[in-house]
């Protein structure tokens, strides 16, 4: 069942990528940097992301995820699966 994650202030949002659709896996969070936005948040490394910002990643590359990331100025909700 997914789980909403609603990352708040800015980036950087404390985590980083894996997998896309160019690379055959899902996107999944490879890195928590302690302490940071995604670590309070309760976000883990293998957390597979289903939606980010309400947009279905199953197709996304992983360039695609990246900008979407990069372009949440104030705001970063995650859909996740563990």
């Amino acid at each position: 069942m997914p789980r909403f994650v609603t990352l708040v202030g800015g980036g950087p949002w404390g985590f980083r990528l894996v997998g896309g659709s160019d690379f055959h896996a899902n996107l999944a969070i490879s890195k928590i940097t302690p302490g940071g936005k995604a670590d309070v948040a309760g976000l883990k490394p293998g957390d597979v992301i289903m939606a980010i910002n309400g947009n279905d990643t199953s197709q996304s590359t992983h360039l695609d995820a990246q900008n979407q990331v990069k372009n949440s100025k104030t705001t970063l909700t995650l859909s996740i699966e563990r």
